[in-house]
């Protein structure tokens, strides 16, 4: 079966997908399937952006040294997305998994950036509207 996806950001891209609404119900129909776009480069550059300068403010956080990988985690597990860990091989460590955000929705990366603000606020770190990070992570 063929597939194909039309982002719907644009008239012409509704124009297409009209148009291909109408194909498929002259061929005896298909499964369409509607979400919001994933979250866009840009909002994964200021993520990063966000996360070096809270590094920068909060090195150690409940007596433990944090970098910006391990504050992205954080922020997901305070937005309640589903996280996972695992120890290290050499034991009395905890490694991180599940962290992507490179499928959270353009609304999910909105509310992450509620959390890390509110948490920024509450602990006095200014945020200066950064504009990239010293990461070049995509997830």
């Amino acid at each position: 079966m063929r597939s194909w996806s039309i982002h719907l950001d644009t008239p012409k891209a509704a124009i297409l997908a009209k148009a291909a609404v109408d194909r498929a119900l002259a061929r005896g129909g298909m499964k369409a399937t509607f979400a919001e776009q994933n979250r866009t480069d840009e909002q994964n550059k200021r993520m990063w952006a966000l996360l070096d300068i809270i590094t920068e403010e909060r090195p150690v956080w409940n007596h433990f040294p944090m970098n910006s990988r391990r504050w992205k985690g954080t922020f997901m597990d305070a937005l309640g997305m589903e996280t996972d860990a695992t120890p290290s091989m050499e034991g009395g460590r905890v490694i991180p998994l599940g962290h992507s955000t490179r499928e959270l929705s353009k609304g999910q990366f909105s509310d992450l950036f509620e959390v890390i603000h509110a948490f920024a606020a509450r602990e006095g770190i200014d945020l200066k509207e950064p504009t990239e990070g010293k990461h070049n992570d995509t997830e």
